[in-house]
């Protein structure tokens, strides 16, 4: 076990890989959060994981208060966080031509601005238990 008594964030984990990860995560020892915008799906995900091994949190994860909430929710519910996993992504396909920029925004939102907007919160929680994100 690995990750025994780890606590887990992972970003997107009501499906695909992030699911996997989490999933993956608690089989090596880790208590997960569980986040993504699909709260049923979220709410099968940590009925299988066990409520006492995952938390669900249901948030835009580009949302302003999303890291905050995030984070106060694994100390909240685990007292304390050791890891987080970026992994909720927005994957398009397109080219310059057929690319709005409003879409190129989101995407950049989602990818690259929200993980940096969660790991700036996160770090001195992660810092203190020598994390990683």
């Amino acid at each position: 076990m690995r990750l025994q008594n780890k606590v887990i964030i992972v970003t997107g984990s009501c499906t695909g890989i992030g699911k996997a990860i989490a999933s993956r995560c608690v089989a090596e020892g880790a208590q997960v959060v569980v986040h993504g915008l699909e709260r049923e799906l979220g709410e099968a995900i940590v009925a299988q994981l066990g409520t006492g091994k995952a938390v669900l949190h249901i948030e835009e994860i580009t949302a302003d208060d999303a890291p905050q909430h995030l984070v106060d929710l694994a100390l909240k519910t685990f007292g304390r966080l050791d890891a987080i996993v970026n992994n909720a992504a927005m994957v398009v396909s397109s080219n310059t031509q057929t690319t709005e920029l409003a879409l190129f925004r989101k995407v950049m939102e989602v990818n690259a601005l929200a993980p940096f907007a969660l790991i700036k919160v996160a770090l001195p929680y992660l810092q203190e238990r020598r994390g990683v994100s």
